[in-house]
């Protein structure tokens, strides 16, 4: 369990353009221990992705809320 819970935190990612994975789904992605992770470490990886998130807005280029790509530089 003391592992479990940092492995889904620190794990928490964006696993394809636009989809950021969390908490239980990104625990059945990766394969990892469903039993260990509490719901504080639910908390803490929903907040990662959050900020994950926010890092996408600002580095790729969206168009009607699609994610298109990497922003360009001109």
């Amino acid at each position: 369990m003391n592992r479990s819970e940092p492995a889904i935190v620190n794990g928490t990612r964006e696993v394809h353009p636009g989809l950021i994975m969390t908490g239980m789904e990104l625990s059945e992605h990766d394969g990892a221990n469903r039993m260990g992770p509490t719901f504080g470490a639910m908390m803490a990886s929903g907040i990662k992705a959050a900020h994950e998130a926010l890092k996408i807005f600002d580095s790729h280029e969206i168009v009607d809320g699609e994610v298109i790509g990497p922003k360009t530089l001109n």
